[in-house]
């Protein structure tokens, strides 16, 4: 999966993490829980990921601190975006920062 992070305008956000995680709470494992910086223009590359269902959502780097905590994947999860994966997707997505 790929996309790219928008900021306030139409430019990328270059301060902006990636977190990609189960949308069932009983699913989560390490295997399937991601987090990537996005790059200075970004746009963003989460290789491997396993089928299933996702959330995923663009928070401030600053913030990414503890997110795999139980509270904070609740709080994410009602504002991530769903992603359907099947085996050998390869899916574009467009994300906007959300504020914590």
């Amino acid at each position: 999966m790929s996309g790219t992070v928008r900021g306030a305008g139409p430019f990328g956000d270059p301060t902006a993490t990636v977190l990609l995680f189960p949308d069932s709470p009983a699913s989560v494992s390490t295997r399937r829980m991601r987090s990537v910086r996005v790059r200075t223009n970004g746009t963003f590359f989460l290789p491997d990921l396993l089928p299933g269902r996702y959330r995923i959502v663009a928070i401030d780097e600053a913030d990414a601190e503890g997110w795999m905590a139980p509270d904070r994947l609740r709080a994410l999860r009602a504002r991530g975006m769903l992603v359907d994966l099947r085996d050998g997707d390869a899916r574009v997505v467009e994300l906007r920062r959300q504020r914590e």
